[in-house]
């Protein structure tokens, strides 16, 4: 993951072809890389969030989320791309304070509250299914949507690629907190039918949330982690210890050693932040024998 710095920000928008862009449209690009502390009037579970100062300042803030996978929250689109306003290495805290999905959807719920886009628009002209967001593959899926509310967005997302949005786990939270009531009856769709967009042969994640979320995670035995939750692996010939995963884990639970990545299982919170990070997809996702059984019953 890439510092939050000016010079790396210049990087970013010369190879994406944003200077030429924002020359082109007259538009001012972002240097400044300082945040700002505020506090969350209606935050559930966070009260007060670091937020980068240009997301504040602006007089609106227009959300562009790629459509992905994703294997922690099985989709990532309007509501999950807010993250993306706290400041550098501040997401990996997250993760590691934040240590099951339920606690993770409602920082994410928290945090779209905060930012309150006006518009969302979801680039899923080309999406991505299966594995994501590492290793999934491209979808081409010809769809560009937009409206003013994330949660509706995520909504009919999930409803496109055939998948219930109330398993969707920030969705859930939303329904528990009653910010949505995550069916698409109470979504107004102008345009397309939804019959003559989806996806229904979409490939979802094979991972998506733990057997029992919430409970093995308060108990804290390592042991209950490693039976009943998706394991991060290294694959030894593939990896190249660039030392990547060392560096962004959360809980300081890689380390590189002889040039090869190490995993201490017994600190290893299960955040997938490794797997979504490496540059050679040399972290695979282990399914434990009781995890296939939890799938099957669910």
């Amino acid at each position: 993951m890439a510092r939050y710095t000016e010079s790396n920000l210049r990087e970013l928008y010369q190879a994406r072809g944003m200077v030429d862009a924002a020359e082109k449209g007259q538009a001012e690009l972002n240097f400044d890389t300082s945040f700002v502390s505020v506090p969350v009037p209606d935050g559930k579970l966070i009260k007060r969030f670091d937020v980068v100062r240009p997301v504040l300042e602006a007089d609106c803030v227009i959300n562009l989320p790629k459509f992905k996978t994703h294997k922690l929250t099985c989709l990532t689109a309007a509501v999950k791309n807010l993250f993306g306003v706290l400041p550098g290495k501040t997401k990996m805290g997250y993760h590691a304070s934040l240590k099951n999905i339920d606690n993770l959807s409602d920082m994410l719920l928290d945090l779209c509250s905060l930012v309150k886009p006006r518009l969302t628009i979801v680039d899923a002209i080309v999406g991505m299914e299966g594995d994501g967001p590492n290793s999934g593959h491209p979808r081409e899926m010809g769809l560009l949507l937009a409206g003013p509310n994330p949660l509706a967005m995520d909504v009919l997302l999930a409803e496109i690629v055939n998948v219930d949005p109330r398993t969707i786990p920030h969705i859930r939270s939303a329904v528990n907190r009653n910010l949505c009531s995550g069916r698409l009856d109470d979504v107004k769709i102008l345009g397309e039918t939804l019959e003559s967009i989806r996806k229904a042969d979409f490939l979802i994640p094979g991972v998506r949330e733990s057997l029992a979320p919430g409970i093995i995670y308060r108990l804290g035995s390592p042991l209950l982690k490693n039976m009943f939750f998706v394991k991060p692996q290294i694959v030894l010939e593939t990896c190249t210890g660039c030392g990547i995963c060392e560096e962004n884990c959360p809980e300081n639970a890689i380390m590189i050693a002889n040039s090869k990545a190490q995993i201490d299982y017994k600190r290893c919170i299960r955040c997938y932040c490794c797997h979504e990070l490496c540059p050679n997809n040399s972290v695979e996702l282990k399914k434990t024998t009781l995890y296939r059984l939890g799938r099957l019953v669910n």
